[in-house]
């Protein structure tokens, strides 16, 4: 588990995600060949309810952002 209370999720590139959607999306932008604005775009279209850009250094404090009570409170009986 990871200091800031989230637990193991799952990641895909921008362009493994191609055509799918999701409701939540985290894009971490890096200096890279690889970061170009269509890779960006295709990041930023599969959300479908919030996006969070954030830079590798900006990573922990924009993924905390995300963490809601309400959700939690609702997954606790089902992982308990």
């Amino acid at each position: 588990m990871i200091e800031s209370g989230l637990k193991l999720g799952y990641a895909v590139t921008g362009h493994k995600a191609q055509g799918a959607g999701f409701d939540r999306v985290i894009a971490v932008i890096e200096d890279s060949p690889l970061c170009t604005k269509n890779w960006l775009y295709t990041a930023i279209t599969r959300a479908k309810k919030d996006i969070r850009l954030a830079e590798m250094s900006n990573v922990e404090q924009v993924t905390k952002k995300l963490v809601s009570k309400r959700i939690t409170q609702r997954l606790v009986p089902l992982i308990a």
